[in-house]
């Protein structure tokens, strides 16, 4: 077991460690709520991924250093996934009708995860595992997108920042591919300052809004796309990237939580 597989349970196991008084304070929560439906699916969506962290530390540990295959961790990942959309549809359903812009979104989310599913399928070779896992990702980037449209998270020029770095790390990752030597170390810095440029924006918007009473969907709303943008930085890691990866996506795990419970207290004070 290399160095790096080692660190990567260890980190691991800390996530588990933050996953378990998650559940257990939304367990508690879900019980006294008023609004029912958003803790459940909170706290199933948690249970997911803690059963996503445990088969990962299984498989690393009897298969250490090799590739995982289609397995149960990522149908726990998928449920994750689905789970928390169902917590968004619950949340914005009320903030606006379906209309163009929405259009104009989902063919955007749909593009973007369409593009990172194809490199998913050139650095694998899985297609149908690769298309399958990916689809959740585009529904819930779409309900993340359009929240924050709705609502107004962002204005016109933080939201065209974002877009233009969003493109920018596909880009980057487009040309690691087609790319080596001197361009390709180049592509894969670049990428990795834009999406980590957009986690921290997105993270540090969501510390923002919860600071603030009343804003408890728009916290939720970006602490849920920092999670799925965490994620999404992980299958472009590797080595210690990966962990680091990780790290963030287990800080996220924590801003979900504080951004559940201060949605769900500000809902039952209405």
């Amino acid at each position: 077991m290399s160095t790096v597989t080692l660190v990567d349970i260890i980190q691991t196991s800390i996530q588990i460690m933050v996953l378990v008084p998650v559940i257990i304070m939304f367990v508690r929560i879900s019980g006294r709520s008023r609004n029912k439906l958003l803790p459940v699916f909170f706290t199933f969506a948690m249970i997911s991924f803690l059963l996503t962290d445990l088969y990962w530390i299984v498989y690393n540990f009897l298969r250490p250093d090799t590739r995982n295959p289609i397995a149960a961790n990522e149908i726990a990942e998928l449920a994750t996934l689905l789970l928390l959309s169902a917590t968004l549809e619950n949340l914005i359903r009320d903030k606006g009708r379906f209309n163009k812009l929405s259009v104009t979104i989902l063919a955007y989310s749909t593009v973007f995860i369409g593009v990172n599913i194809a490199l998913w399928i050139i650095w694998s070779g899985e297609w149908a595992k690769d298309i399958i896992f990916g689809i959740p990702y585009i529904y819930l980037m779409y309900l993340v997108s359009d929240g924050i449209v709705r609502t107004k998270v962002m204005d016109l020029k933080h939201s065209l920042t974002v877009l233009i770095l969003s493109l920018a790390v596909l880009f980057m990752l487009i040309a690691t591919i087609i790319s080596s030597g001197t361009l390709y170390v180049a592509a894969t810095v670049a990428s990795f300052i834009c999406a980590y440029v957009i986690f921290g924006y997105t993270f540090g918007k969501c510390i923002g809004f919860m600071t603030k009473p009343d804003e408890g969907v728009r916290t939720v709303l970006m602490a849920v796309g920092a999670f799925e943008w965490a994620l999404l930085i992980t299958y472009i890691s590797d080595g210690w990237m990966y962990i680091v990866a990780g790290v963030a996506v287990t800080s996220t795990i924590i801003l979900m939580c504080l951004a559940y419970k201060k949605e769900v207290s500000e809902d039952d004070l209405c």
